[in-house]
Order: structure tokens, then sequence, then C-alpha cells
């Protein structure tokens, strides 16, 4: 999740519920404090890839004949996406280079969370380096993992700060900050942006809305694959009519509520709880009882 278009009038998200915004987080050059917020709520968007994303690649490489993939991320942030997808890091693995991420944590209605300490093995742990050595020394940590050199990721998220972090470690293969909420892609965005065959969205659909969707997608010659995680009680009838407006079939693979992360608050906690009473959907035994939850949607062209 990174930043994009908060505020917007015609947002995926607009319904009674306003997730805490850990906005500034991303506006600093390197991911210490985005990992120090986050790792102790057990942040785990990015890691909802690990299933239906290699299906999806897997299928993309058969349905098109090729290796070599592009895929855009939307409200990419530090790339931390692309670390799971391009050099199996997952989110967890990469929090651990920032050790103060690993302090315990009390998150209402779920008890204490207790912080883990350096992978052995896995390259000098970050401190209170400068934003040289840290970029440096996380880039050198990426060059040690197996690579899937079929994989292109272009990145789309208005944090300048965290898209350049994320080209200089190689978890970004080239990014667009222009705000596609208000604004046209300008002629170099609309070539990076081009020929893309999937369109990634673990955290994005609960801030981005039509007009970025639709100026994505109208770029693209061929319709690509969708793949996102909606916020569990998120109305999502809005974002259903923009993809099958660009020919994509929507489905559900697995409708179930999963954790995104522990609630920032007790008022987060509430006002959540709240909307999903006013929705009539079901959290008590859940992971929604004491997390925010997503559910998968996955969007696929009609004749794949």
């Amino acid at each position: 999740m990174g930043t994009f278009a908060k505020q917007s009038s015609q947002s995926f998200a607009k319904h009674s519920f306003t997730k805490h915004s850990f906005e500034s987080l991303y506006q600093q050059p390197l991911p210490r404090g985005y990992f120090h917020r986050l790792a102790p709520l057990r942040y785990r968007t990015p890691d909802f890839a690990r299933g239906l994303l290699p299906e999806t690649i897997a299928h993309l490489r058969r349905r098109t004949g090729r290796r070599r993939l592009k895929i855009i991320d939307l409200a990419c942030g530090y790339g931390i996406n692309s670390a799971l997808l391009k050099f199996g890091v997952d989110f967890a693995t990469f929090a651990r280079r920032y050790p103060a991420a690993a302090q315990p944590a009390q998150h209402p209605g779920s008890g204490p969370v207790i912080g883990e300490g350096p992978v052995v093995g896995e390259g000098p742990v970050v401190g209170e380096d400068s934003t040289h050595q840290a970029v440096a020394r996380d880039t050198a940590f990426l060059r040690t993992r197996p690579t899937d050199t079929g994989l292109t990721v272009v990145g789309l998220d208005v944090s300048r700060p965290a898209t350049e972090y994320a080209l200089a470690t190689g978890l970004l293969d080239a990014a667009v900050n222009t705000d596609l909420e208000h604004a046209d892609p300008t002629p170099a965005d609309r070539a990076a942006l081009a020929g893309a065959d999937l369109v990634l969205a673990t955290g994005a659909f609960s801030y981005l809305g039509t007009a970025t969707l639709n100026r994505v997608l109208a770029l693209q010659s061929t319709p690509p694959v969708v793949l996102g995680w909606p916020l569990y009680g998120q109305p999502t009838e809005s974002l259903a009519r923009c993809l099958a407006a660009h020919r994509l079939t929507v489905s559900r693979p697995d409708p179930g509520p999963r954790h995104q992360r522990h609630f920032a608050d007790a008022r987060e906690r509430e006002a959540y709880h709240y909307s999903l009473r006013r929705s009539r959907l079901p959290f008590i035994g859940s992971a929604a009882e004491t997390s925010l939850c997503v559910t998968s949607l996955l969007a696929h062209p009609a004749f794949s």
C-alpha cells in the first residue's frame, strides 16, 4: 500500500468507514518508518500475493507464450510487492532489516505481538545509516536473492521519495508519480504504463478511484489481468463496472475475510465494526473481529 488519491470523490472506498491514514510514512527516503509502524501491526498486504500471484503469472505465461511479463503495481509505495514478485522476499523478512520494527506492541482486541529478531545469513541489518548506505545495503541484499528476470514491474504512486527508493534498489523498473485521479498521464507515463499483462492492487482499492483505473486500463491495447484485494465490507459495484467496461470478467477466488493488519487504534476498530454491522456482514469469530480484513478479486479478459 502506498499513497494515492486519498480523498477521491469517486473512490471505490467511498463508504462509511475510512481507514487510518499512514500517508506520512511514504514521504521519507527510506522505508524505515513504514516498517517501524506497520510491522508491529502484523501488516500482511504484500504477502496476499503468495497464493494467487504465482498461479496468475504462470497462467499469463502460458496464455501469451512469453516468459517476459509487465506488471503495473498500483499505489506501490516503496515497492515491497516487487520484493516478493521479483526476489521472493516477503514483508516480514524485509522488515527485519530495520530492527526497530520488531518492538512488541499491544493491539486493540488482539493481545501483544512478540517482535522478531534479525534473520541470520540474510546480510547486514540496516540501522541508523545514511540514506545512501541503506539503499546500498538493501540493493546488495536483493542481489543475493534468486531473481525472476522475466518480470518488469512499473510502480504507480504519487510519493516520489518512496518510488525513488524502489528504483534505486532495483525493486521497480520504472515509476509513474502523476496523480491519475486528477490528471491525464504524460507521454512518458503512457509509455511506462502501456503494454501491461497484469495490474496489481494489493491495497490500492482502499484509496484509488475509477479515474485512475480507467486511465491505466485505457492505455492497454489488450485487456490485462487485474488482481487485487478490496477491504472486506467495501462496496465494489463501481469497481466491477469499471472492469467490465474494459472487457474484464470479475471473479472472487477467496471471498472470505483475510487479515490485512491489526487495527491502528480503538477508534479504527470501532468504526470498522460499525461499518460491517451497517452492511450486515458477520465478523464475530472471524479475522475481522481483531483485524482489518480484505477479500480477493481477480478480473480476466473475457477471451482468456
